[in-house]
C-alpha cells in the first residue's frame, strides 16, 4: 500500500515567496560576499579528509541557516530540509546553490528523511551533508540526535562548525537566525571530529550527542567573543585561511 504523503500544503502566499526568495537570497549573498572578508580557523583537517573522497557531516546550529550553507555553496552538499512552510521557502534556496535538499526534520517526516540521508551518503562519494543540529524549531542550541544516528550508520565524521559575523542582525526569533550586513568581517572556527562506532550502543549515542553538543558551545563561545576586541584576536598556532570575494572554502 502506498505511503500517504506527509509533506504540508504550502500557504498561496509561501509559494509566492518560493519564486522570490532564491534569487534575491543569492543575489544579496554576492554582494555581501564580495564585499567582506572571511577568516577560517581549523577547516585543514575537514579539506584533506574530503580531498581524499570521504564523506563528512557538518553540523551548525540553526542560527547560522543563512550564513554558513552559502559559504559551502560549492561542496557536493546534501541537506536536511524541514516540511514545515519555512522548508518549503528553503528548500528551492538549497537547489539554486546546488545542493541535493531532503525534506524530512525532528518534528514532520524526520524517520523516513534520516533512512533517506543515510542510503544517499552509502551511495555517493565526497558527499559533505551539512545539518543543522538544533532542527527546525529548537529548542535552541540542544543538539537532536538524529546526526549521531547518521555518523553510526554511515561512518562519516561529524564536524561541528560555527560563523560569526562583526556586522548582523539577530533575528527574534527562536534560533536568533543571523543575518549578515554587507562590507563586513566574519569568522568560522571548526572543531575537532566527533566519530560514532558503528556499533554504538543508547549510552554511546547519548554521550557522542552530548559531546557533539558541548563542542558547538565552546565553538559559539569563541565565535561570540572573536569580535569583542578591536583588532579581532588571532590565533598563531591554529591553521588558518583568509577569503575575500565569492571564493568558496
Amino acid at each position: 500500500m502506498e505511503k500517504p504523503n506527509k509533506t504540508r500544503t504550502v500557504h498561496p502566499f509561501v509559494r509566492a515567496i518560493l519564486w522570490i526568495f532564491p534569487p534575491i537570497y543569492k543575489a544579496y549573498m554576492n554582494f555581501v560576499f564580495l564585499t567582506s572578508k572571511r577568516v577560517f580557523y581549523n577547516f585543514d583537517g575537514m579539506r584533506k579528509l574530503r580531498d581524499t573522497g570521504a564523506s563528512i557531516l557538518g553540523s551548525i546550529w540553526h542560527q547560522d541557516v543563512i550564513l554558513v550553507p552559502f559559504t559551502f555553496r560549492n561542496y557536493n552538499v546534501v541537506t536536511m530540509v524541514s516540511r514545515s512552510d519555512q522548508g518549503a521557502i528553503m528548500a528551492p534556496v538549497a537547489k539554486r546553490l546546488g545542493f541535493t535538499p531532503i525534506r524530512g526534520g525532528s518534528s514532520m517526516g524526520g524517520s523516513e528523511a534520516l533512512t533517506e540521508v543515510i542510503d544517499y551518503i552509502r551511495t555517493h562519494d565526497r558527499i559533505f551533508c551539512g545539518l543543522t543540529v538544533d532542527g527546525s524549531r529548537g529548542p535552541n542550541r540542544k543538539v537532536k540526535k538524529g546526526i549521531i544516528v547518521i555518523a553510526k550508520e554511515s561512518g562519516a565524521p561529524i564536524y561541528p562548525v560555527k560563523a560569526w559575523a562583526k556586522r548582523k542582525v539577530l533575528l527574534p526569533t527562536w534560533d536568533r537566525t543571523l543575518v549578515p550586513l554587507p562590507f563586513n568581517e566574519f569568522v568560522y572556527f571548526c572543531g575537532d571530529p566527533v566519530r560514532v562506532p558503528a556499533d554504538a550502543s543508547t549510552a554511546t549515542i547519548e554521550a557522542k550527542r552530548e559531546e557533539l553538543e558541548h563542542n558547538l558551545l565552546k565553538l559559539s563561545e569563541r565565535a561570540e567573543a572573536h569580535f569583542s576586541n578591536s583588532p579581532p584576536k588571532d590565533y598563531p598556532h591554529e591553521s588558518k585561511v583568509i577569503h575575500y570575494g565569492t571564493r568558496t572554502v
